[in-house]
């Protein structure tokens, strides 16, 4: 298994691009066109979408020979895990179970 597949990309992380800015996850996603994992994240007042392999990627130094190889590794690394809110799928789940039961009892 290479190191790419090892990490994984969830909504609500927060990830540093490697020319140092941080970027919120807000979904992962499919291509349309050829079912292509995608990334959608945001970084102030912009939101971006990118191949999943490609945020995973290593950095090219190729193309950014000048780039300090002893700072980061991959073009996007894991800063946080997002806020976790697993904790209220009870409770949604409840919610959406009496709002089905309020419609069907004729309300």
């Amino acid at each position: 298994m290479s190191e790419t597949a090892e990490r994984t990309v969830n909504p609500g992380e927060v990830w540093k691009h490697f020319k140092g800015k941080e970027v919120r996850i807000l979904a992962l996603a499919k291509n349309e066109s050829d079912s292509t994992d995608m990334v959608v994240y945001t970084e102030g007042t912009n939101t971006w979408i990118r191949p999943l392999n490609e945020f995973l990627s290593e950095i090219d130094f190729g193309k950014y020979p000048d780039y300090d190889r002893n700072t980061q590794k991959y073009r996007f690394e894991k800063v946080s895990d997002g806020i976790d809110f697993s904790f209220l799928d009870n409770e949604l789940s409840e919610v959406r179970n009496n709002e089905i039961g309020f419609i069907f009892q004729g309300h």
